[in-house]
């Protein structure tokens, strides 16, 4: 009789660890978290972000749209796979990379309250969420142009010449 008790409790999932979180630590929704993993952010003693209009303004136009409602635990690779596919025809691939880093952070910032590890840990898988590969090269990367760097030097007298001078010769040192 045990067995069988034990079979139908099992079956049913109230010794799962999703049930326990549920039940007994109440299921925090995405948006709930998100909004909580921002608070904090900003307010932390160690390395707080300063300004998180970037991270909300990804929140608010992609991320709560799409995952929001979403319990936390049920956040993983396969629900921000739908996500990632729509965010990659109007973004750019290095943004697509950072709001995924921005779902990451906030899931994995919902911690145990006696080991402060991740109630949710999650393995992500770039491959599985199809995210698109970041290539240097086509990174736009602001760069000065040679006649604005002549014309620089030409102008700069003093210190302010020699200053010049040499970041122009360590920038041809590295090319």
């Amino acid at each position: 009789m045990e067995r069988k008790a034990s079979e139908i409790v099992e079956k049913s999932g109230a010794n799962s660890e999703q049930h326990f979180n549920r039940v007994v630590l109440g299921e925090v929704s995405f948006r709930d978290q998100a909004k909580t993993y921002v608070r904090w952010a900003i307010t932390r003693d160690r390395e707080p972000i300063r300004d998180s209009s970037s991270i909300e303004a990804a929140l608010n136009k992609w991320i709560l749209p799409a995952i929001g409602d979403l319990p936390l635990g049920n956040v993983h690779n396969m629900t921000v796979k739908p996500l990632v596919t729509k965010m990659k025809k109007s973004l750019s691939a290095r943004t697509v990379n950072k709001y995924v880093e921005y779902i990451e952070q906030v899931v994995a910032s919902l911690k145990d309250g006696k080991t402060g590890e991740p109630v949710h840990p999650r393995k992500w898988d770039a491959r599985e969420m199809d995210l698109p590969v970041l290539k240097s090269k086509e990174q736009r990367r602001p760069a000065l142009n040679l006649n604005a760097v002549n014309k620089l030097v030409s102008e700069s007298e003093g210190d302010e010449a020699v200053l010049v001078r040499f970041a122009r010769c360590h920038r041809n040192a590295n090319l």
